[in-house]
């Protein structure tokens, strides 16, 4: 708990952490839980990330480069 001498936004900000890490679990629990939006935005983000992953290992075979951010040759 911040002291009371301390300036008022330097207390709410200490508090910011705690309650977003507390959205972050119960939007975890309701897409695990039940069909809803937070399942469909999961789902979402993990077929960009399949596709970006699709996209890297691609592009690393058709270039035969070692790492794909690289130019092409």
């Amino acid at each position: 708990m911040p002291s009371p001498d301390q300036p008022k936004e330097f207390r709410i900000v200490a508090y910011v952490p705690t309650w977003e890490a507390r959205a972050v679990g119960r939007s975890i629990r309701r897409a695990v839980a039940s069909p809803g939006a937070e399942r469909d935005t999961a789902v979402q983000s993990l077929k960009a990330a399949g596709a970006a992953l699709l996209a890297w290992a691609v592009a690393g075979w058709w270039w035969n480069a070692p790492l794909a951010i690289s130019r092409p040759p």
